[in-house]
């Protein structure tokens, strides 16, 4: 197998240890949008008119959010919303 001694018994004392012998998943920060987080903005922004206009900023206090305002601009944009300012004349 081309494969050093030292590999094989970090391997094999990996399998005993935790009973796989595969990589452990890192740990990382937590998820702050989760699908059911996801599904409350979805509901708040849609509510109703005033709630759609709202800047970034705003949402980020109504929700109580702990998040950048670059942050939830990326999570409504994965949900397929958009701000679009009209273009001025």
């Amino acid at each position: 197998m081309n494969l050093d001694f030292r590999t094989c018994q970090k391997i094999y004392q990996r399998a005993m240890l935790w009973g796989s012998p595969s990589n452990r998943p890192r740990a990382g920060r937590p998820v702050i949008f989760d699908e059911a987080e996801k599904a409350r903005l979805c509901a708040f922004v849609t509510q109703d008119k005033r709630t759609r206009r709202l800047q970034w900023e705003e949402v980020i206090i109504e929700l109580r959010y702990n998040c950048s305002v670059r942050t939830l601009r990326d999570v409504i944009a994965s949900m397929g919303y958009h701000k679009r300012l009209p273009r001025k004349k």
